[in-house]
């Protein structure tokens, strides 16, 4: 992991994917002389990654030529660096309890019980893999990259007066969720967030330990870009605030935790902490409180002392610090004595959903209006071909779909609400489940991949098909190149 970015990207470019995964894959390819075969072997002998082979691991780090053969050794010890595990946390009782319920109402429908597996990062996880076409994945390869989504005015009323969000940024887009549904006409834009859960999980579903390794390697030097583009120099931040309301409760705290112990690994101390555990100091610096080098995460209250916090990693889903609760964090960063991202600035820009009236015209985005922008009654009309969404908010709460909303709710909806064309997700052919496709980016360079299974009205974990599931593209040889080869 404390190999940098950009060494593994030069290796990136020689990538070959004629590999054994690759259903195209021949004898007697034509290709670039491929690297010592004794250490190709070593490499997938060292890794112990089920099925390995010398084609997969030269599929990996590409067909390079002898004297590149020192990048190939980097690469290597890349490969085979053992990968962070899952932190151990109190069960979640919630989550069991519905696993019961669910398996429980499976029985009493004569159905198998639903096979989701661990919940290694906090999120349910399923078996198997979901293939996305081709030309579907180049169209949003190819939306992501341009950053054409990413607006230089924001979207809210008062953003542009706000000291917050009245400036675009450079930074404060990490990372980045884009749910697609994906249409028998192509891939539709759902929305963007900018404080997309799950990559930990999306990243444990890659495959193998060479996977796991580069996108964590992704995320951490993603991390320390964002602090290096804000402040203007090549310095690594060295305390970390990981910030959320009442994280022990949430349900990706083990995420949380795995994205602490990343830090650590690479001599960065952080936290996981509530916004009330981040104090003021006398010069309006942020500042957390430690345990001294060397005497363990449990020292205990009396051995702690407060350190000055260059960046948090905003997991709050208060968007624009507006709550009292997240005053402090607002005056610190409107005043440049913090680092933040993802960024209000940037939220305002990407993911508050009145921006999606401004792709409208994208063949990915589906036709966006405001609701003030006709007349109510022919909302009324039409209302079942639209979903009813807030423009701003998380977790689907608001969400209505028009086909289950009554007359008499639609009424009461603000003028603000986003009208967006409904476009029903894919339905997987293993179980029947929808889903939606997620991409992860840091701006606009893509991190990893997942497609997030649900049987509700809208997107939910819960039920009994609901969990995260692998996601490749089509004649992708494997997930590292879909990502590292864009």
């Amino acid at each position: 992991l404390s190999l940098s970015l950009s060494l593994f990207l030069s290796l990136s470019h020689t990538h070959n994917t004629m590999c054994d995964k690759h259903p195209n894959a021949a004898a007697g390819s034509d290709t670039s002389p491929s690297p010592s075969a004794s250490l190709l072997s070593w490499c997938a002998g060292s890794c112990e990654q089920p099925g390995a082979s010398v084609q997969s691991v030269a599929c990996k780090f590409g067909q390079l030529a002898m004297d590149q053969q020192p990048l190939l050794e980097v690469a290597i010890a890349l490969c085979c660096q053992p990968t962070l595990q899952p932190t151990t946390v109190e069960p979640d009782a919630t989550a069991d309890a519905a696993d019961a319920a669910n398996a429980a109402d499976a029985a009493d429908a004569g159905q198998e019980t639903p096979v989701v597996t661990a919940r290694p990062f906090g999120l349910p996880t399923k078996a198997g893999q979901e293939v996305v076409a081709r030309k579907a994945w180049e169209a949003i390869r190819d939306f992501i990259t341009s950053g054409v989504w990413w607006h230089d005015a924001p979207g809210g009323p008062d953003d542009e007066t706000d000291p917050l969000t009245a400036e675009r940024l450079p930074y404060g887009a990490f990372p980045l969720g884009f749910d697609f549904h994906m249409t028998e006409s192509g891939p539709k834009l759902i929305e963007i967030n900018t404080n997309a859960g799950g990559l930990a999980t999306a990243a444990e579903l890659a495959g193998g330990k060479c996977e796991k390794a580069v996108l964590q390697s992704l995320f951490f030097n993603a991390l320390v870009s964002e602090y290096q583009v804000a402040t203007g120099s090549d310095l690594r931040p060295q305390v970390v605030a990981i910030v959320d309301s009442n994280p022990t409760s949430q349900a990706l705290f083990p995420e949380m935790m795995l994205y602490r112990a990343m830090l650590k690994v690479e001599g960065i101390r952080a936290v996981v902490i509530g916004p009330e555990e981040l104090e003021e100091d006398e010069e309006g610096f942020l500042t957390v409180a430690l345990t001294p080098d060397g005497a363990g995460d449990d020292g205990g209250q009396a051995l702690r002392v407060r350190h000055r916090c260059d960046l948090v990693y905003n997991r709050l889903t208060d968007f624009r610090l507006e709550e009292a609760a997240h005053a402090h964090l607002r005056r610190a960063t409107v005043a440049g004595k913090v680092v933040l991202t993802p960024h209000p600035a940037t939220y305002a820009r990407v993911a508050d959903k009145r921006c999606l009236e401004r792709l409208a015209d994208h063949p990915l985005v589906p036709k966006t209006q405001s609701m003030g922008s006709r007349p109510l009654e022919e909302w009324l009309k039409e209302r079942k071909r639209w979903v009813f969404k807030p423009p701003s908010g998380a977790g689907s709460q608001g969400v209505y779909r028009g086909d289950k909303i009554s007359a008499t709710k639609l009424k009461t909806l603000p003028p603000d609400t986003i009208c967006q064309e409904y476009c029903p997700p894919a339905i997987s052919a293993a179980d029947g489940s929808k889903y939606d496709f997620r991409v992860y980016a840091h701006g606009t360079t893509i991190l990893g991949l997942a497609t997030r299974h649900f049987t509700g009205q809208v997107m939910e974990m819960r039920s009994a098909k609901a969990g995260f599931k692998a996601a490749i593209p089509e004649e992708a040889c494997c997930v590292t190149q879909a990502v590292i080869g864009q």
